[in-house]
């Protein structure tokens, strides 16, 4: 953000422990945000840490895991004095909620649907299931690093769930898509590459599992009275949704919708 500055304050530093002030120049902690985690850049290097106490709107404290970039030319100061306006609070807390599900792919945990943002993936470092740590600390991005990224569409609908395959597919509240390398599934999701697109418009029942067969994924739709068989189409080369209670709708309407798959 650009209005908002924080500014380190009182730095106590044990055996492995940092802590230290953080206030900003306007309202923008909440008592919730404690166990919050906040990563902050001086001068073009990161540092990262999780809140520990809240005392106001603007003060608050937190231990840091990284050390605080210092000045070049005077290693006794910090960077940038100690301010900044670049600066992330982490995307998971009881202000904003946590993730609606989750899936394994590509050797990294994916999360996705919070409450503030129910069309974001979040994508952990690779081989690194509790980090997701967008850059390395000199702000380099690898091919390793996290990956967020948010569903452009032109409604808001959340997202059900994730199956993890020869592509991550994703389901929404209104549709279906394929996460994947944009230059070809054979090459790992990474920051530069990732593209997400939609394949079919069924829509999805929350809180479900679908059960991925062979090649196929099947899943209850938006009503509950349906079940929908997603798999790839060579002829259209894009995954396409075929009803499979269209000839017997009448089992699960009439039995008051389906909860969940189970095989």
């Amino acid at each position: 953000t650009d209005v908002t500055y924080i500014n380190l304050g009182d730095i106590s530093k044990g055996e492995r422990v940092i802590v230290a002030t953080l206030t900003a120049n306007e309202d923008l902690f909440v008592s919730t945000d404690v166990g919050r985690h906040v990563r902050m850049n001086f001068d073009g290097a990161w540092t990262w840490g999780k809140i520990l106490t809240y005392t106001s709107a603007r003060v608050v404290s937190a231990q840091f895991y990284a050390a605080f970039p210092r000045d070049s030319r005077d290693v006794t100061k910090f960077a940038g004095n100690g301010t900044t306006s670049l600066f992330r609070l982490g995307a998971w807390s009881a202000t904003t909620g946590w993730p609606g599900t989750v899936t394994f792919f590509e050797q990294r945990a994916v999360y996705a649907a919070t409450a503030l943002q129910p069309q974001t993936l979040w994508f952990s470092v690779t081989d690194d299931y509790e980090n997701h740590q967008p850059t390395e600390l000199d702000s380099t991005v690898v091919d390793s690093g996290g990956v967020t990224y948010t569903i452009a569409a032109s409604e808001i609908n959340t997202i059900q769930w994730l199956v993890s395959g020869q592509t991550l597919l994703v389901g929404t509240a209104a549709a279906e898509y394929q996460a994947r390398a944009a230059s070809t599934v054979n090459e790992p999701i990474t920051a530069r590459n990732l593209v997400v697109q939609r394949q079919t418009s069924v829509g999805s029942l929350p809180y479900q599992r679908p059960a991925f067969i062979n090649s196929a994924t099947l899943f209850i739709g938006a009503s509950s009275n349906s079940l929908h068989e997603m798999s790839y189409n060579f002829e259209k080369d894009s995954f396409v949704s075929k009803d499979m209670t269209i000839f017997a709708d009448h089992v699960l309407r009439d039995g008051g919708g389906a909860e969940e798959v189970v095989y």
